[in-house]
């Protein structure tokens, strides 16, 4: 009986032996089946990506285009590929558990989806930019199609008693205008004369100095610097007649010039001449003569050259067949009655600089770009 036992137990133990190795390859080979299956080799085969509404990827060789199209799994749930396709995505692509009728994207797709950007808006065009380019400084201002006095609704007046009688006579109230009988090129920069009310938000170093205000009033340049405009006419230099210097008014000249451009680098700067007195004021005054008045114009003319700013030549409106002011254009000999400011407002707003239409200098811009490419 014992050798029964031993002869049953020995027999099952050969069995064994024969059926476990090959349970243990066949378990070796189907986890190194699965392992394989998980892996995406860099290679050319094809391969369908299906994910399930659990969100579950599950990727399956496709060796042909057939079998691509004969899987069993619902269309909305593949995506076609390779495997390096599939590697150099394999994190970006994304289906919903839902597509709904939403168009299935492709791992081509994906390589070449851009984000669409806005178009820049077209660049800003200066004023200064809209000169002619051929415009020649060192002449007065031509004559030219005459504006309307809207022309001055982005303007600031800058003058003296002679400016203050052209506002008054020819109804320019309602124009921004800094003027005070005896300004001069040196005092637009210390003299308190224009009442102000500043705004309190302004950051400090934006607000004119304490040292300037004088009872509500601060200096012309110092409004002018918080003042929003496109176009500045000046009208100084009868008063300054009276230096001992002639030489230093354009150097003062210059420097409200050069202010105005740091403070508004875009505004178009028209000087006014200083034009003439009559005869007889001319031959008695102690330092107000038509020479000198003339001398102080080739000062103007020859500083308009050189900052690039317009010059426009008021005499032509006003002096006789003598170069002279008539003795009926005022009750002083200097300043204007209304007839002669209607007569001087009348030039000005005839000797204007055409600007360049910003569309034609958009598409001379379009052009030259397309010539280049």
């Amino acid at each position: 009986m014992g050798r029964y036992r031993r002869k049953g137990y020995g027999g099952r133990n050969r069995t064994g032996r024969r059926v476990l190795p090959l349970l243990f390859c066949l378990m070796i080979g189907t986890a190194c089946f699965l392992i394989l299956g998980r892996t995406l080799p860099e290679s050319g085969q094809g391969i369908l990506v299906i994910r399930d509404s659990g969100g579950t990827v599950t990727y399956v060789p496709a060796e042909t285009e057939e079998q691509t199209q004969n899987t069993d799994v619902p269309p909305d749930r593949v995506i076609t590929g390779s495997y390096a396709d599939l590697n150099t995505h394999r994190t970006s692509f994304v289906l919903d558990a839902e597509t709904g009728n939403d168009p299935v994207e492709t791992l081509a797709s994906l390589k070449t989806e851009t984000t669409a950007s806005e178009p820049a808006p077209p660049r800003e065009i200066g004023q200064l930019e809209r000169i002619p380019p051929d415009y020649d400084y060192a002449f007065p201002v031509p004559e030219s199609d005459p504006v309307s006095r809207d022309y001055f609704s982005d303007t600031v007046l800058v003058g003296d008693s002679r400016m203050q009688g052209l506002i008054l006579y020819c109804g320019l109230s309602k124009v921004t205008s800094y003027t005070y009988k005896g300004l001069t090129v040196d005092s637009v920069f210390t003299r308190p004369v224009i009442e102000w009310e500043e705004d309190e938000e302004l950051p400090d170093a934006e607000k004119i100095p304490e040292e300037l205000w004088d009872e509500g009033k601060v200096p012309v340049m110092e409004a002018l610097r918080q003042t929003e405009y496109s176009k500045v006419y000046i009208m100084l230099g009868i008063n300054e007649t009276g230096w001992p210097d002639p030489a230093y008014f354009p150097k003062a000249y210059g420097k409200v010039i050069d202010a105005i451009r740091e403070d508004n680098p875009q505004c178009l700067i028209y000087m006014l001449s200083v034009f003439p007195v009559t005869q007889a004021v001319s031959d008695y005054h102690d330092y107000v003569t038509n020479e000198k008045i003339a001398l102080y114009n080739q000062y103007l003319q020859q500083l308009a050259y050189e900052k690039e700013v317009f010059f426009v030549d008021l005499a032509p409106a006003v002096v006789n067949e003598d170069g002279v002011l008539p003795a009926d254009s005022g009750v002083d000999g200097i300043h204007l009655n209304k007839t002669y400011c209607t007569m001087v407002l009348d030039h000005i707003l005839s000797h204007t600089v055409p600007l360049i239409p910003e569309e034609e200098i958009r598409a001379a811009e379009e052009q030259a770009d397309e010539e280049t490419t």
